[in-house]
């Protein structure tokens, strides 16, 4: 490929300039090799960012490195105005690409600390012991009324939250209700096929969430001396359901961070 005057004028440099770098570029090309590696540069397709290959070309011809880099970056400018539309559209589709994939990082990101911040309000432990809402039927009774007393205020030295609360009451309600006819032989059983399900439901870490779970209810024990004599005398209460078990592992879980 011939680099005359003209090339070099068309890049912004003066006419005698352009006539002495069009003389050296031609000697330099005398030599076949050099006329090759020369034109494998002059036809290579212009990165975003004039390349170095490009810089270091003029640079040979005795140019300054500022002025070659600013050579080079003319001369990628001149290549861009003259780009086919197969590679527009390439580069449009390619910039579109890699827009759609920061936006759905992005949109990604926002949505993971949106789904953080609504667990952490979750899992906020309840701020009085009137937070909890569990359900009642009728006026209570002073014995009654004593024990909702001391099942909030457990809960409430505990850490629970107050939606956990109110499920854990319910369903230990409902426990109790079905096993009070139960017999020891029977109440045993069903804390077995609860175990199974939360075997199932745990997999290899079920020893491990069983241990986590029994630390948590002892330190509440410790605050509480109508939750360590439930653990003496009905721990079927906690350990007979699922649901409860699962609730007070992710309230220790999230504790212990």
């Amino acid at each position: 490929m011939s680099v005359t005057a003209e090339y070099f004028t068309n890049l912004g440099v003066d006419a005698a300039t352009a006539q002495s770098l069009a003389e050296q570029h031609q000697t330099m090309t005398q030599a076949p090799q050099v006329r090759v590696e020369l034109s494998e540069k002059l036809n290579t397709p212009p990165s975003a960012t004039p390349s170095s290959d490009r810089v270091a070309f003029f640079v040979g011809l005795g140019v300054s490195p500022s002025e070659a880099a600013q050579l080079a970056a003319q001369e990628d400018g001149m290549s861009q105005q003259h780009r086919s539309p197969e590679r527009i559209q390439a580069e449009r589709w390619q910039e579109g690409k890699d827009l759609s994939a920061r936006v759905i990082d992005e949109t990604q990101t926002i949505e993971q600390e949106r789904f953080k911040q609504l667990h952490e309000a979750m899992m906020a432990p309840a701020q009085n012991t009137w937070d909890y809402k569990f359900p009642q039927s009728g006026q209570l009774s002073a014995e009654e009324q004593a024990i909702d007393t001391s099942i909030r205020e457990a809960m409430l030295a505990g850490g629970i939250p107050a939606f956990a609360g109110n499920a854990i009451a319910e369903d230990v309600d409902r426990i109790a209700t079905a096993s009070a006819g139960m017999s020891p032989e029977q109440i045993n059983q069903h804390v077995q096929i609860v175990g199974a399900q939360l075997r199932g439901m745990w997999g290899t870490d079920f020893d491990a969430n069983t241990k986590l779970v029994s630390d948590y209810m002892d330190s509440l024990a410790d605050k509480s001396t109508f939750v360590a004599q439930l653990l003496d005398h009905a721990p079927h209460l906690i350990a007979g359901s699922a649901m409860v078990m699962d609730q007070l592992l992710q309230i220790a879980k999230h504790q212990r961070r």
